[in-house]
């Protein structure tokens, strides 16, 4: 009829959402006049028609999501939602349409494939698992501890069966949806540790709750019940003995990890705040040395970003050895080969005064050469692909640096002044695409790196600054 395939998808799917919204009020323009209803729309008809939408990238309709979302489990044919399919079919809602996704229809029906997921878990092998979980963490998907709990017995379940790459994507997935500090992740934070509670301070609330008595203080913000609390101790202590296995298994099967693998679970192993133990630190020292050459910019950022944070991590005070002192550049140290500059214990950028006591040195090969000549490979192959570098790739290279390394005590003190160049003219030549915290985080690496910008440097640092200057919040600026 001369119709273009745009035109003839939306005529198609308002028909199909005339007949959504007839089942979903149980009545229909053909039953008014004493006719039969319009032809029921199947589970299997309604997941086919929204999968189709995504591909067109037309916007999710909202009869036909909410008749997906309120459709009963006995309702789903069960060949069409085995979890390899619905995988995919989550994969195709995001693969054109992230923005559709984040709708509200898009999120009735995102949600609806989530809770069947979860609850068919026992139908999951280790590759399935894996993929659910990467799919849920690209959407940053709002999901309950009570679901991440299942996940993640589930995955203890069936843990010696998963391969290095399933692993990691794990892995991953479960830092970002735990850890992330989004807004649709903030009311999960809270619950898990709440105004800076941490372990302890959830074990007492659940131990005062059983006891009659009332939360503390940091408990004021939300007000979880009993069985939320009970399930965030659950998946905490599940989830601690789940990466614990995982770490073990990937550092024995190191040579399986490729580039993406690698990249991947370092940095969520440090973003879920876990120390390798010396011999799984040797297994990942192992096949970064064996992946160098594969190694792509976000890799490279990455690794050295995790193992940075890793390394922090294992001082005394852990997370408390990120804070920020007033700065401090103390004389020049002993040189390393690569870097210029031994690890000390704890490092003039993480905490003032310069303090190296020999007993608050991390123990094993956290206090060794071995991980500075890994940091050293690293920055050798970021000299390599320091094209590939955006704004993100640069900062956590610089944080990573910055963490690992002692000032270099002046010009030409360090061989990391290669390297800083290359960054200066990285930075300077993709100025116009660095955001306000980008602009702040690189002032601040040079700030404690003892290293002061090139001219030209500081005047594109300068100018980007001016044009971002609404942006800047209080402590960015």
């Amino acid at each position: 009829v001369g119709a273009r395939p745009g035109e003839l998808a939306s005529a198609l799917l308002a028909r199909l959402e005339s007949l959504a919204q007839s089942q979903l009020d149980g009545v229909g323009p053909a039953s008014e006049g004493g006719g039969e209803l319009p032809e029921l729309l199947s589970p299997r008809l309604v997941k086919t028609t929204l999968e189709s939408v995504a591909r067109l990238e037309l916007p999710f309709p909202e009869h036909l999501s909410r008749l997906l979302a309120k459709t009963d489990a006995s309702e789903l044919d069960t060949q069409m939602f085995a979890p390899q399919s619905l995988v995919e079919s989550m994969r195709v809602l995001l693969k054109n349409s992230n923005e559709n996704t984040n709708s509200p229809n898009g999120r009735l029906v995102f949600r609806r494939y989530l809770r069947h997921s979860v609850e068919t878990l026992g139908q999951f092998d280790t590759r399935s698992l894996a993929s659910l979980v990467w799919t849920f963490a690209t959407v940053r998907a709002e999901m309950s501890v009570t679901e991440l709990l299942a996940i993640t017995e589930r995955a203890a379940e069936r843990a010696p069966e998963f391969k290095a790459r399933d692993m990691s994507m794990f892995l991953w997935g479960m830092a970002v949806l735990t850890k992330a500090n989004d807004g649709k992740q903030e009311q999960q934070e809270q619950l898990i540790r709440r105004n800076g509670m941490d372990a302890k301070m959830l074990d007492e609330i659940v131990e005062n709750r059983s006891n009659g008595e009332d939360g503390c203080a940091a408990d004021s913000a939300v007000h979880p019940s009993d069985a939320e609390l009970e399930a965030a101790k659950r998946f905490r202590e599940a989830s601690s003995r789940l990466y614990a296995t995982f770490c073990m298994q990937l550092a024995n099967a190191w040579p399986q990890l490729e580039a993406t693998g690698l990249s991947n679970a370092v940095w969520a192993l440090a973003k879920l705040e876990w120390v390798p133990r010396d011999r799984e630190l040797r297994g990942f020292l192992r096949a970064i040395a064996a992946r160098e050459r594969e190694l792509g910019a976000q890799h490279v950022a990455n690794i050295a970003w995790g193992l940075a944070r890793m390394y922090g991590l294992s001082l005394p005070g852990g997370r408390d050895a990120f804070a920020v002192p007033p700065l401090v550049f103390p004389p020049p140290l002993p040189t390393h080969p690569v870097l210029g500059a031994p690890l000390p214990g704890v490092h003039e950028g993480i905490r003032a005064g310069g303090d190296r006591d020999a007993d608050r040195l991390p123990p094993g090969l956290w206090s060794s050469d071995a991980l500075r000549d890994a940091l050293g490979s690293l920055c050798a192959r970021a000299e390599a692909v320091m094209p590939q570098f955006g704004p993100q790739a640069v900062c956590n290279l610089l944080w990573a640096l910055v963490v690992l390394r002692a000032p270099p005590g002046g010009p030409g003190a360090s061989p990391l002044v290669p390297l800083l160049q290359r960054i200066e003219a990285q930075v300077a030549g993709r100025i116009g695409e660095y955001a306000p915290r980008d602009l702040s985080s690189v002032l601040w690496a040079w700030a404690r790196l003892g290293v002061r910008p090139s001219a030209g440097l500081q005047a594109a640092l300068r100018a980007r600054t001016l044009e971002t200057l609404e942006g800047f919040d209080g402590r960015d600026a």
